[in-house]
């Protein structure tokens, strides 16, 4: 089994890792680095660059913020996304206690919705994002419940477990996408 990143995340990794035994080796060349055992290797593209600071584009809080349920979410999202279009772009319409989020591909005529129960209490709302790349970064997280953060609708999404063990620090972010 090889995998081939471009940036390496250290959850996938990890959670293969844990999975196999034996010796890890790895080794770096001027354009990746690889990491492999007996049976797999994982390698990832080396990037060079100026970055941004993560604080600067981490929001530090994000004071709206809903806790859903991992497994209803990824069920709710592999139900909606074949009803949308190609970019994956989803709406999620957040009001007091339910998200709704809804699919559709306009030149085909399907769409489809789903309702979920959330921790939420504020605003009424709508956020247009990629449920390709929400259902992914979801899937990552090793907790049953997960966090979405977000300082506006136009902001990134702040995606997090919502309980992390002391070692375990995962975040992920997601832009959001103009609704139309």
């Amino acid at each position: 089994l090889t995998l081939f990143v471009i940036i390496m995340d250290t959850m996938v990794l990890s959670k293969i890792l844990t999975k196999t035994e034996g010796d890890v080796k790895v080794s770096f060349s001027d354009r990746d680095v690889v990491v492999s055992k007996s049976d797999f290797r994982f390698i990832a593209r080396l990037q060079e660059g100026n970055y941004p600071k993560y604080d600067k584009v981490i929001p530090a809080e994000t004071p709206i913020v809903w806790v859903i349920s991992k497994d209803e979410l990824l069920d709710a999202l592999k139900r909606i996304l074949p009803m949308g279009n190609e970019s994956s772009s989803i709406r999620m319409e957040l009001t007091e206690g339910k998200i709704t989020l809804k699919a559709e591909f306009i030149e085909y005529s399907k769409s489809a919705s789903e309702e979920i129960t959330v921790g939420y209490h504020g605003e009424d709302m709508s956020i247009g994002i990629n449920g390709s790349l929400l259902m992914e970064n979801v899937s990552n997280i090793d907790d049953d419940m997960v966090t979405l953060g977000i300082i506006s609708p136009s902001a990134p999404v702040v995606i997090k477990p919502e309980h992390c063990e002391e070692y375990e620090d995962y975040i992920s972010l997601i832009n959001p996408l103009v609704l139309a």
